[in-house]
């Protein structure tokens, strides 16, 4: 029913469940219990992430397969505002809460809960953590590859440079 109130009190906003988890059927049919399932749309799985990507203003994700990890990242990187449960996700480490994306208890389900309507009432939050959260991947990436150069300099014994 929580989820039934969000829905209805953004009337714009559409739900998008992805992948055949074990659990999709039953939150489907939680969907039609309390009379939202016209706002919902079930893909499946979808092969082109990107493409998704760029129609979704948040992406909550609740589950903690590889798949869940990579759509996470992605959505992380094209500046997508998310909201993850602190589970098993990889990149649960990467959020850094309310600063470049949501991180809630997966067993609490009322801060679950006002974090969603939060987040789809207010678009400059959203708009706030997308933008964050590209920066924050853009640094990831920068410093993976100094690290990968700086060690491929010292394993082929040239001069280190000084990081920047």
């Amino acid at each position: 029913s929580a989820l039934k109130l969000r829905v209805r009190r953004q009337p714009p906003w559409r739900l998008t469940i992805l992948g055949d988890a074990p659990w999709s059927a039953e939150l489907r049919g939680v969907c039609e219990r309390v009379d939202i399932a016209d706002k919902v749309e079930k893909p499946g799985e979808v092969r082109d992430r990107q493409c998704l990507l760029s129609n979704v203003d948040l992406l909550i994700c609740l589950s903690c397969g590889e798949d869940d990890d990579n759509i996470v990242r992605d959505a992380l990187a094209r500046g997508v505002a998310v909201l993850v449960t602190d589970g098993e996700l990889e990149t649960s480490h990467m959020i850094q809460n309310w600063i470049n994306g949501v991180l809630v208890h997966s067993e609490n389900v009322s801060e679950l809960s006002e974090a969603i309507e939060l987040l789809m009432s207010k678009e400059e939050i959203r708009n706030c953590l997308g933008s964050n959260a590209r920066r924050s991947m853009e640094q990831v990436h920068v410093h993976n590859i100094i690290q990968w150069e700086t060690l491929l300099m010292q394993v082929t014994h040239r001069d280190v440079p000084i990081a920047a």
